[in-house]
């Protein structure tokens, strides 16, 4: 009962951060955004672990018939109810609940003494063709370490004696494609022009994809005293294919590519085929010629058009690619 005596306490205090705290009101317009792209022909939605039902209310106002549960009384009594949004007092794991199409789950999973039982739950309530939003903290980044760091030496912020699941993006991945949930990370660097034109809340990938599977290892080469990336998963990847089925072209005409867009200046995702792996096989027994591929790809398309070169981009377009190039090598970064 900890956990919930927790946030009962905090239940007013963490609802005003809402109102006034610059970094609550970007996450609560992230969520939103993303509550609006993947609701689709949604009909139902469920918010575990919803706390003063910031999201499930975003939810709702999608026209979603919307339930929140949580385990603090004082959190529910702050959602005002309606047609559209039910809330009630309630642990996910044990209450009997109808699957929905769209499933949330905003910074709950870390608190789950199961991480593995938690997300199996989770699947179990998303209906098949539907959604589950999830997030969690990154242990890996530089704010999570400040944080933990803070934590230890003057027990603040309070929450993180309740945290015990941290886990890696790509185990949490892997934790969730385990249950049939795939899960990629695809992101726009959109010019000025195109951003002011372009709504990419409304695209969405449509391929049903097997998840990505990565064993890979890097070897000491004696000769060359260097290390080498042995990666034999990837001979069935993609590989110099004819121009009218490149997967980097953006998706036309009903043909579904890596990106989902009909039209992009520059986009990031993360390789299908990847040489490394954020979480090594924990069976790998690492030696002094062996070690374990940890790592990450992205794959980084500098425009659209499947004909022109880096080279004969304008001074603009490169700045942008440039501009993305540094951004996702900082995300990378931050992750280790």
């Amino acid at each position: 009962m900890a956990l919930t005596d927790y946030f009962d306490r905090e239940a007013d205090r963490f609802a005003s951060h809402y109102d006034g705290d610059r970094r609550f009101r970007e996450r609560a317009e992230v969520w939103a955004a993303l509550i609006a792209r993947y609701a689709g022909d949604a009909r139902s939605c469920l918010d575990l672990g919803c706390g003063p039902g910031v999201l499930a209310r975003a939810a709702a106002s999608q026209g979603l018939k919307t339930l929140a549960i949580d385990l603090a009384p004082r959190m529910i009594a702050r959602i005002r109810q309606d047609d559209h949004l039910q809330a009630r007092v309630g642990d996910f794991m044990t209450e009997e609940l109808a699957p929905a199409d769209l499933v949330l789950c905003s910074s709950v999973l870390e608190y789950a003494p199961d991480l593995e039982r938690a997300i199996v739950r989770v699947a179990s309530l998303v209906r098949d063709g539907g959604t589950v939003l999830a997030s969690l903290p990154n242990p890996r980044s530089l704010y999570r370490r400040a944080e933990q760091l803070s934590f230890r030496l003057t027990g603040r912020p309070g929450y993180r004696r309740y945290v015990t699941s941290p886990v890696s993006l790509d185990r949490a991945r892997r934790l969730f494609a385990g249950q049939g949930l795939s899960c990629r990370e695809l992101v726009y660097f959109d010019s000025d022009a195109t951003a002011a034109t372009t709504d990419r809340t409304t695209v969405v990938d449509p391929r049903d994809l097997e998840p990505t599977s990565t064993a890979s290892e890097i070897r000491h080469d004696a000769v060359l005293d260097e290390w080498v990336a042995i990666a034999s998963h990837r001979q069935g990847r993609t590989h110099l294919p004819p121009a009218d089925e490149c997967p980097l072209c953006p998706s036309r005409d009903g043909r579904h590519t890596e990106v989902p867009a009909s039209d992009y200046d520059v986009v990031s995702f993360e390789n299908r085929f990847p040489s490394f792996a954020e979480d090594a096989d924990p069976g790998f027994v690492e030696d002094g010629e062996r070690r374990a591929g940890r790592g990450r790809c992205e794959v980084l398309c500098f425009t659209s058009d499947h004909d022109t070169a880096l080279s004969q981009l304008p001074p603009d377009r490169v700045r942008l690619v440039l501009d993305a190039f540094w951004a996702i090598t900082w995300l990378l970064g931050s992750q280790r």
